[in-house]
């Protein structure tokens, strides 16, 4: 009797452990889409995922031609999120003088701190998310 009494509590801790090991958490999802400005597709800049839940951290990616991926393994928890994009300032010579360095495209500054754009992930999967920014928000 005590020996089927301890397989039973060795075997159902066993499962438990197993799920546990299965389970690995909320799953991260790949997300994409398009970034333009008045228009136009946004060259370069940086897309920031910020979550509204506590204890999530902020993720992003590079925004290129026009686009941006978000790859699942650096990817968004289902859930509510505001969006910041940036500049991304590309590299410049710093021995370059300064009127011979391309002029840069500031992308106003509402998108980066109060932004107005926000995504929701929701459990089945990320998706795409396509931003459509205005020079004068």
């Amino acid at each position: 009797m005590i020996c089927t009494t301890l397989h039973r509590k060795t075997f159902a801790l066993a499962i438990a452990f197993a799920c546990c090991l299965g389970c690995g958490g909320p799953t991260k999802h790949a997300v994409e889409g398009a970034v333009t400005l008045d228009g136009q597709p946004l060259s370069e800049a940086r897309v920031l995922f910020v979550p509204t839940a506590e204890g999530q951290k902020k993720t992003g990616c590079l925004v290129k031609n026009g686009t941006y991926r978000l790859l699942a393994d650096v990817g968004l928890l289902p859930g509510r999120y505001q969006v910041q994009i940036v500049d991304d300032p590309p590299d410049v010579d710093p021995d370059l003088p300064a009127a011979e360095r391309e002029p840069r495209r500031l992308l106003p500054e509402v998108y980066a701190t109060s932004t107005p754009l926000q995504v929701e992930v929701d459990e089945q999967g990320g998706g795409d998310f396509d931003f459509e920014l205005k020079s004068t928000p």
